[in-house]
């Protein structure tokens, strides 16, 4: 497994540093603990990081595109209704 050195950092990195590496992972950056070269624990954020704009208008745009293709392959189908369904089943 390669790990970026980018995101490791070690005990006494974390312990000099504790509020700047914690608004780090609060903000999305996953780091890896290390102590003596040995890794020893991952930090993740709990939150998930909350998607731009940008992204979002791309992935309703493939969405779309997908029901075009199923409406096209499928004249009958209600994407409307699938969805709910979905939502039904979890």
């Amino acid at each position: 497994m390669l790990i970026d050195t980018r995101q490791v950092v070690t005990k006494t990195q974390l312990r000099e540093n504790l509020t700047k590496i914690l608004m780090l992972v609060e903000k999305g950056k996953e780091l890896i603990v290390s102590d003596r070269g040995e890794l020893i624990a991952r930090m993740t954020p709990i939150k998930e990081k909350k998607a731009k704009p940008d992204e979002v208008a791309k992935f309703m745009a493939e969405v779309k595109q997908f029901g075009e293709k199923l409406s096209r392959q499928n004249p009958n189908f209600d994407s409307v209704r699938a969805i709910r369904e979905m939502r039904r089943e979890n």
